[in-house]
């Protein structure tokens, strides 16, 4: 009796009865692993890069929203805030020594989160304030102490890039500076990085870089006073200054004795009634 069943040794196809060459070779296998592995490390230096850049952005992005804040607070109290000594977020109650205004950036002073206070990375930023500029003033005329805040001309902070060009004026002189350690905290700093961390008023400003062997890793941005003023706060130090000035000819005209007159607004008045602070003229 014969089997229905087929011989199956018959209906083998050809290429697998001992054909060297059917499936892959060692070489071929290691190929495919090695273009494998080069795929996965460039998707992963991508993905490492954007998840960067996504924090870059956010510190960038807080520290535009902290200089608003500050401006509003100088505005509001006639002075700049001193730095907090710790993580609290608690200005100092003075700083005028470069020690004591460098720090951590006060934000329950300036009522604000800590969330908001942070950089991309959840660290709180680093604060550094000209010491002239954040002094208490005394009791008195609001407009005057403000005047005072717009007379600074001591240039009080060296701000440099990695050559040593500083970038200084007298005119108008650098107020705050803001800055994240980026990824470069818990990582041993580089010079330039170690001259930002120190307690003191010099500061270099270097484009972001990764090299191993002298690394820029901090997000520093720094703002003169009139600019942190008339952009953030929408106030013009000079023609503020200037109107000042124009009222005490005027006085003195009119034969009065030549001392500022009385405030008759608060500052915050005086700048819904005039943005500007006034004219430059």
């Amino acid at each position: 009796m014969h089997s229905l069943l087929p011989d199956v040794d018959q209906t083998l196809p050809e290429e697998l009865e001992g054909d060297p060459e059917a499936g892959f070779s060692l070489l071929e296998l290691s190929l495919v692993l090695a273009v494998m592995g080069v795929v996965a490390a460039s998707g992963l230096s991508l993905m490492t890069n954007r998840m960067a850049q996504a924090k870059e952005r956010v510190t960038r992005d807080h520290q535009e929203l902290l200089f608003k804040t500050l401006a509003n607070y100088a505005l509001s109290h006639n002075h700049l805030p001193c730095p907090s000594a710790t993580l609290t977020g608690i200005a100092r109650d003075s700083c005028g020594s470069p020690h004591e205004a460098t720090g951590y950036l006060p934000f329950q002073t300036l009522g604000i989160s800590s969330k908001s206070a942070k950089d991309g990375w959840g660290r709180l930023m680093h604060y550094a304030v000209h010491p002239d500029m954040a002094r208490t003033p005394d009791e008195g005329d609001a407009l005057d102490q403000l005047e005072v805040l717009c007379a600074q001309k001591d240039a009080r902070f060296s701000i440099s890039s990695p050559e040593g060009d500083e970038r200084t004026t007298a005119r108008d002189p650098v107020a705050v500076v803001l800055y994240s350690q980026g990824s470069a905290f818990g990582q041993t700093p580089s010079i330039t990085e170690q001259i930002n961390s120190a307690p003191t008023l010099s500061f270099v400003d270097s484009p972001l870089s990764e090299n191993t062997s002298a690394p820029h890793r901090h997000l520093l941005t720094s703002l003169r006073r009139d600019t942190l003023l008339s952009h953030h706060g929408q106030f013009s130090c000079p023609g503020f200054v200037a109107n000042r000035r124009r009222l005490r000819q005027e006085m003195n005209i009119r034969g009065e004795d030549g001392r500022a007159p009385a405030p008759a607004h608060h500052p915050q008045e005086v700048r819904e009634a005039h943005p500007w602070g006034g004219g430059d003229d």
